[in-house]
């Protein structure tokens, strides 16, 4: 693959004099309001791209991309954002976009829309949240070869919810792994002893529909055979593969990584992300008061986010009404989007209907320590 730098993100805004308009939009914006966030956010990446990328910059990207299609024999490559600062104290976990097969006349389009992605209205409220400036974060882009997946998934090299136990943890989903860390698929869930590679857990979800690369460019959405859905992603000699080679990342970084990897038609493993594991810091045990010792509604799913909260329930419907998200609240959502880290800073827990602990979600509830469970369909 090759990178087009942070400093190539920090040309294009010069070249198009936009760092006066983004930075009047973003002094001026109320984040508490999401209408106010919505509508800066559409200002300023309509602004982004409508604009050219410089023919210097382009030039140079169209030869990168020639010269390694040339060297593969592929058409189609994976576009990944890479800001400055991002997975370091702070995750931006699914902040910003990346694109999958990606051809060559797609090639700037999709480019401009990952620049563009700095300006989502959750990845807005995220910079500002945290106090940091826009200025310090150019967007770095990735190009990279892809992987035709038969099955892709994320592995934790220490349980991140029993940080002190001698497990791995392991999702995996069919295709390629978007569904899996944008919270579309519950996936499949299995705990490796660090020290035998046996299986200490496994929970196998249905898993009715995956992501496939299309022969047109871009990927696809397509159906399971029912005879798979429920089936194991994953043989015994798949996840001694995924033990050994995340045990060698995590020595040779030297802590805990959460690594996102992909298998093709031939179980060939490939790592295609690395990076530091938040763990969830240990809590003072509590006891449930007596008074919440009641009938059970319901049961199950996946803790990601150890925890206790308790607050009215508000079921959010559509990201329309986050803003109506009162403060204390325990949200209940469908899926874990990444948007929700707009309001994670005012409820006191949160219950989705699907999901992993694997997912961009989990990392910002960990991050942030709101207690969270996903998977409760």
């Amino acid at each position: 693959g090759f990178a087009i730098s942070a400093w190539a993100y920090q040309h294009f805004v010069q070249s198009n004099q936009l760092r006066e308009k983004i930075d009047k939009l973003l002094k001026d914006l109320t984040i508490r309001n999401y209408r106010d966030l919505e509508l800066v956010s559409e200002d300023i990446r309509d602004a982004v791209i409508r604009k050219p990328v410089p023919e210097d910059l382009a030039g140079a990207i169209y030869q990168a991309f020639d010269t390694l299609s040339a060297a593969t024999g592929k058409t189609g490559f994976a576009l990944r954002s890479s800001a400055i600062g991002e997975d370091t104290s702070f995750s931006f976990a699914g902040q910003y976009l990346s694109f999958l097969n990606v051809r060559r006349d797609d090639l700037l389009d999709h480019y401009r829309q990952i620049l563009a992605s700095k300006f989502t209205p959750s990845a807005i409220y995220y910079l500002l949240s945290h106090s940091i400036s826009d200025l310090d974060l150019g967007m770095g882009v990735a190009c990279l070869e892809m992987v035709e997946a038969a099955v892709s998934g994320v592995v934790y090299t220490l349980d991140p919810v029993n940080p002190g136990g001698a497990a791995l943890v392991v999702n995996a989903i069919f295709g390629l792994g978007s569904y899996l860390v944008d919270g579309t698929l519950t996936p499949d869930v299995y705990h490796l002893s660090r020290a035998e590679g046996k299986i200490v857990y496994q929970s196998i979800s249905s898993k009715p529909i995956q992501l496939k690369l299309s022969a047109e460019g871009g990927v696809v959405q397509a159906p399971v055979s029912p005879e798979m859905q429920g089936q194991s992603s994953l043989t015994p000699a798949n996840l001694a593969l995924l033990r050994e080679y995340a045990l060698k990342v995590e020595k040779h970084f030297g802590c805990p990584q959460d690594i996102e990897w992909a298998m093709d038609q031939a179980a060939k493993l490939f790592l295609v992300q690395t990076r530091p594991l938040n763990l969830t810091q240990s809590r003072a045990t509590v006891i449930i008061p007596a008074q919440y010792d009641s009938r059970l509604i319901m049961e199950g799913g996946i803790a990601i986010c150890s925890g206790v909260g308790s607050g009215p329930v508000f079921h959010l419907v559509s990201i329309e009404d986050l803003d109506r998200v009162p403060k204390g609240a325990v949200l209940v959502a469908a899926s874990p989007s990444p948007y929700l880290v707009m309001v994670m800073d005012r409820i006191q827990a949160l219950v989705t209907r699907v999901g992993g602990s694997t997912s961009h979600l989990a990392t910002l509830a960990r991050e942030l320590g709101v207690p969270t469970v996903v998977g409760l369909s």
